[in-house]
């Protein structure tokens, strides 16, 4: 029987859908009727249309895609974050890692595979995240690392591929080519603003700059013929005009594909330097903020047409799956990457009982989740974080986020 979907939303005249990502704008009168599946002002054709886009379905089974396309996930496929090291060869002026000399083993690498063997035998791919501290900081260490898991998934036939977070100070050309060979074909790397910004929030440790050879080496990465991402980030504050650095990077790398652009507000962490913490937008000044500077992104073709659908806060989050987990350079599991310091999530040597298995980020789903019209994107994956400290019905919030965005024609 035909019903409306529950992961429908009604904005004004318009009927958006979340589960197919589709957006139609219906006749007041229809839409009436629409809310009480009511449809017959609707003609056979119209009905069609509206089942195919997903605002239509037969009791239930909008779910039971969701539900199975997650479980296949969580049987197919496993991501690993490893933390190379825990030291930099920058200073940032908002990093919230605590700096220490701590490398990660080799061995790691074994009880990682093992631990795979044992507990997903039927694992089809692999992702492995390289973080630090810098990944790059200890080069010969970093291709070992490679290396060994190169090895090991070509012996066990496994399909994998590897994304690194990098500040990519110490990539060259050369490094850069060899990275590709081993299936490194996803980057990050931060750009915080024209160079007088950029080298403010992200100078080497000795104080010099870095803008300048971060550029030429990405200059050298554009210059290959090979497949890859590069997500050049920037973390915003609430004053700096980044309309020039914009300029800038399009006349560069707006022909080019393989560069990507995001943007992130700064994060407060207790390790941030007193200099720029009144430079930090208030949660909320983040969103009108970051629709500024996606205008201006989409004015020099940084980015092409922004979805509704796009909002950073609101995609799942990794650290909720139980297919994944973060391995810091001292042999320990974490979930959430940016509180990496929270006891709370701190799991122990992760091979020793599987200590994280009752940890927050593994319970299930909270019991309003399937039901949420937001569900189709988080996958009930939001921040595990900021509820267990709030308290706060993430359903609520986020939905007045994706109102807010709603807000502005531009994305109807």
């Amino acid at each position: 029987m035909l019903k409306t979907s529950m992961y429908n939303i009604i904005y004004k005249n318009y009927l958006i859908n979340t589960f197919s990502r589709c957006i139609i704008k219906l006749e007041p009168e229809k839409l009436l009727t629409f809310k009480v599946n009511d449809f017959s002002k609707f003609n056979e054709d119209e009905i069609r249309q509206l089942k195919e886009n997903g605002f239509l379905e037969n009791n239930g089974e909008q779910i039971e895609i969701i539900k199975n396309e997650i479980q296949r996930d969580l049987v197919d496929n496993f991501y690993f974050i490893l933390y190379l090291n825990n030291n930099c060869n920058f200073r940032c002026k908002y990093c919230y890692e605590n700096k220490t000399n701590d490398i990660l083993s080799l061995d790691k690498i074994d009880e990682l595979f093992i631990f795979l063997d044992k507990n997903y035998p039927q694992l089809k791919h692999l992702q492995i995240g390289l973080f630090g501290g810098e990944p790059t900081l200890h080069l010969n260490h970093l291709f070992d690392v490679l290396n060994s898991i190169k090895n090991k998934c070509e012996e066990r036939r496994l399909n994998f591929n590897i994304n690194i977070v990098t500040n990519f100070y110490n990539i060259t050309k050369d490094i850069f080519l060899k990275l590709i060979d081993y299936k490194v074909t996803m980057y990050q790397v931060t750009l915080d603003g024209n160079p007088e910004m950029h080298n403010f929030y992200r100078p080497l440790l000795n104080g010099l700059p870095t803008f300048a050879k971060i550029i030429d080496n990405l200059k050298a990465a554009k210059t290959t013929s090979k497949d890859f991402i590069i997500n050049i980030r920037l973390n915003f504050d609430k004053y700096s005009n980044y309309e020039s650095y914009f300029k800038y990077m399009s006349e560069i790398f707006a022909n080019d594909s393989r560069f990507v652009y995001t943007l992130n507000e700064i994060f407060p962490s207790h390790n941030m330097q007193p200099d720029i913490k009144n430079r930090v937008c208030k949660e909320n000044e983040i969103n009108k903020r970051k629709q500024e500077l996606l205008s201006l992104m989409k004015k020099y073709k940084l980015i092409s047409n922004i979805s509704v659908f796009d909002i950073d806060s609101i995609m799942p989050c990794y650290a909720c799956s139980k297919n994944y987990l973060a391995i810091t350079s001292d042999g320990n599991a974490i979930k959430c990457t940016t509180h990496i310091e929270d006891k709370a999530n701190r799991l122990g040597d992760f091979l020793g009982n599987r200590k994280y298995e009752n940890n927050l980020y593994d319970n299930p789903l909270f019991s309003t989740c399937e039901t949420c019209c937001l569900f189709p994107i988080c996958l009930g994956r939001n921040c595990r974080y900021d509820f267990v400290h709030s308290r706060e019905n993430c359903e609520k919030k986020y939905t007045n986020i994706f109102m807010e965005r709603l807000k502005d024609e531009e994305y109807l």
